[in-house]
């Protein structure tokens, strides 16, 4: 019990300290990441949650690297021509730098689920960096 307990603290830590971007902004940028596939996505079609279990390695490991993390996953609804689709991901979005902060959104295990044939497809969309001296 005594050494389950420090690594624990150590798990949770970064979402103690997390930046808390705000879900207008993630929203943004994910409008952004998926106007390749449709631009009638509107504010309300993004459901954001957070994901600090997300079973990706990639985005736990990175928790411990330097900067400001959380990890999020986010359910789309959009039209593609005149077919329904829904959008699941996992993202993790952040800050990193010493002097002057870089945000980023990173994409894993994004779906695409087509609800006419229920055929799902697996695509990521591009990993987004910019520097905001406003955020």
């Amino acid at each position: 019990m005594k050494t389950i307990l420090p690594l624990v603290a150590i798990f949770f830590s970064a979402n103690i300290f997390a930046h808390n971007m705000s879900d207008d902004l993630k929203k943004e940028k994910i409008q952004e990441a998926l106007s390749a596939l449709s631009h009638d996505i509107g504010y309300y079609d993004i459901k954001i949650s957070a994901a600090p279990f997300a079973l990706e390695y990639d985005l736990q490991m990175a928790r411990f690297e330097e900067g400001d993390k959380d990890i999020d996953k986010f359910t789309v609804l959009l039209d593609i021509g005149d077919v329904p689709h829904q959008v699941n991901c996992n993202f993790l979005s952040g800050e990193s730098g010493e002097h002057k902060a870089i945000y980023f959104i990173v994409y894993k295990s994004c779906e695409l689920i087509n609800f006419d044939t229920y055929k799902t497809t697996t695509f990521e969309p591009p990993t987004q960096f910019w520097n905001d001296w406003k955020y």
